[in-house]
């Protein structure tokens, strides 16, 4: 006997047109397709940055609000304790924090990556759930 996958192929491209739509639809045997409105679902996240100052966090908030990557970058200081090159460093810094939509995600690393100044910056991905008025509002700045 074959042994069958985990996850049915069709509830993967269910699930898959879901991402991309906001629609989720299964084909139910003997009852036809199931379809349920997906609001938000894993879209929306927050993508943690650090940087050494202000004027660098703002620098590139506004190069991925320019190109339509973020919809919104909110930044603060704070301390921060980590290790470098052998030894546990302490510095005061500054968080961007970008909301935006997943599908820009591999966008917003590349410019990131590009145009900061750290040899390796942090780039951390929160997948998160807005109101659906934050989310339409999103998704129409983001276009």
């Amino acid at each position: 006997m074959a042994e069958r996958p985990a996850v049915e192929p069709c509830f993967c491209e269910a699930w898959k047109q879901a991402l991309e739509t906001g629609r989720f639809r299964v084909r139910l045997p003997g009852a036809g397709y199931l379809c349920i409105k997906v609001i938000n679902i894993t879209k929306v996240c927050m993508v943690y940055i650090t940087f050494p100052s202000r004027k660098e966090a703002r620098r590139i908030a506004k190069i991925i609000l320019d190109k339509k990557i973020a919809s919104c970058c909110n930044i603060f200081p704070i301390e921060s304790m980590y290790w470098w090159k052998g030894k546990i460093e302490n510095s005061k810094e500054f968080v961007l924090i970008a909301k935006t939509l997943r599908r820009n995600l591999k966008q917003l690393e590349e410019v990131v990556k590009k145009e900061h100044p750290y040899t390796v910056p942090y780039i951390g991905v929160i997948d998160a759930n807005a109101n659906e008025e934050y989310f339409n509002w999103m998704k129409e700045v983001l276009k």
